[in-house]
């Protein structure tokens, strides 16, 4: 029993049952040992095969996602590369279209520069020509007007000498024939007629020539318009000379019938002709030696009967400067495009200017103006002065002149004449300062009211019952 215990290993009762475990679970064992593997390790193993497959296949997809991210981002440096690479493009094709764009206005402001140029010099050579052309014009009309003065006093000469001849005639009732010498040195009367006509057709041609540069044409302002359009003498009143003078001659028979409604009984108007003839002839007037007194200087014609006030023949006021005259207030016409208006105070010895646009006329240019008046009032003061204690009254120094700006209304281009006229009649009248309705605004209704008093209150249409047949005349609503 104990021999088949010891060979089946069982050594006690106890630990019968665990030996036998120990014998049954160590005999495999050995069996193993004698083979490749034993189930563990196999099992072990197996399960480390898949762990490592795994490993290796997140390893794979994080590669995959790591070099997708790069190659995204690549993509995206590309992609942004050629956006800037375009943008970069695009600004310099827009630099090159302003840099065209530029030459391209700065070759239309060089050709708009070239026009204006030109055109200046266009309009440079149109005014030398009108220049030249009016000089002419007013050289010839002086001609024409002196041969007509000179035709005149050979008429009046003629004249006479016939009235001398028909005296010394003999008489018709005489029965012995005589015989008549004639002298060919004296004119027949057919000499007289020829003189005759000849002064007349040079009078006609110095009229015609002073009534064309007189309507020349002109710029016409806002006011000078509507209504009148189509209407000549309403758009020429007033820079035009005879309507100017018109309008004088209107103040001077107010003066006439009303002398209260006047601040002074001592004034008088003059027209545009004493302002022309007096700059006109100034030259003459600096050119003639005076004798030792400083008098005996050629004066324009005419300036006596104006000292005298036996012009114009209508309204011959006989009122002597510096005897009933203190103050002359008269229009002044610069280059035909610009009137203004002067005070002529003889007791202040002082002229007053009224200009309607200051900066049309530089100070330069003012005192070329009035220096034929500073001068040649006085001189004529004395010149004309009928006795020795009339001329120590006076004296040869030249008149002072201001020309006022201050509470003057001014104006636009075009309403000067209407300007200058109203000027005097508000200071003759007392309206000192000018009334605040003396303004652009109603300068319209300023020219019509002038149009209006020249047409019913100059000489010409006294005494005529109806006038409307001389509307058509005027032409002056159209």
């Amino acid at each position: 029993m104990d021999v088949v215990e010891k060979k089946l290993g069982i050594t006690g009762k106890e630990s019968s049952s665990h030996d036998l475990q120990q014998t049954t679970s160590s005999l495999p064992k050995r069996r193993l040992e004698h083979g490749s593997e034993s189930v563990n390790e196999a099992k072990a193993r197996q399960d480390e095969e898949p762990s490592s497959s795994k490993a290796l296949s997140v390893e794979a997809k994080e590669k995959e996602v790591k070099e997708g991210k790069e190659e995204l981002k690549e993509k995206e440096l590309k992609e942004k590369a050629n956006k800037g690479l375009e943008k970069a493009l695009a600004k310099a094709k827009e630099a090159k279209a302003n840099e065209a764009k530029a030459k391209e206005a700065k070759a239309k402001e060089k050709e708009a520069k070239a026009k204006e140029k030109e055109a200046k010099a266009k309009e440079k050579e149109a005014k030398a020509k009108e220049k030249e052309a009016k000089e002419k014009e007013e050289k010839e009309a002086k001609l024409a007007a002196e041969d007509w003065l000179g035709e005149a006093k050979l008429e009046e000469e003629a004249k006479a000498k016939e009235a001398a001849d028909k005296a010394k005639e003999p008489d018709e009732s005489a029965a012995e024939a005589s015989v008549v010498l004639m002298d060919k040195d004296e004119d027949t009367v057919s000499d007289v007629k020829m003189h005759e006509a000849r002064r007349l057709a040079k009078k006609d041609s110095a009229l015609a020539a002073i009534r064309g540069r007189s309507e020349r044409d002109r710029k016409l302002a806002p006011s000078q318009q509507s209504p009148f359009q189509g209407n000549n003498t309403a758009k020429l009143i007033i820079p035009n000379t005879k309507h100017m003078d018109a309008y004088i001659n209107v103040l001077r028979l107010r003066q006439r019938n009303n002398p209260n409604h006047f601040r002074s009984e001592r004034i008088c108007f003059l027209d545009h002709l004493f302002s022309q003839m007096w700059r006109d002839k100034y030259g003459e007037f600096k050119s003639s030696e005076p004798d030792h007194n400083g008098l005996g200087r050629r004066l324009s014609g005419g300036s006596w009967d104006l000292y005298a006030g036996i012009v114009p023949t209508f309204y011959a006021s006989n009122k002597t400067w510096g005897v009933d005259i203190d103050e002359i207030y008269a229009p002044v016409n610069f280059q035909n495009d610009h009137w203004i208006a002067i005070w002529i105070s003889i007791p202040k010895r002082h002229i007053v200017v009224w200009d309607s646009i200051v900066k049309h006329i530089s100070k330069a240019q003012l005192d070329e103006i009035m220096e034929p008046f500073l001068t040649m009032v006085p001189y004529l003061l004395v010149e004309c002065a009928s006795t020795d204690e009339e001329r120590i009254k006076y004296s040869l120094e030249p008149f002072t002149y201001e020309r006022q700006t201050v509470g003057v209304p001014q104006c636009i281009a075009g309403d000067c004449g209407v300007y200058a006229l109203k000027y005097m009649e508000c200071h003759a009248l007392g309206y000192t300062p000018f009334p605040a309705a003396f303004c652009e605004k109603n300068v319209k209704q300023i020219r019509e009211k002038m149009a209006h008093d020249i047409f019913h209150e100059t000489p010409g249409f006294e005494g005529i019952e109806d006038k409307s047949s001389y509307y058509n005349d005027l032409d002056t609503y159209g």
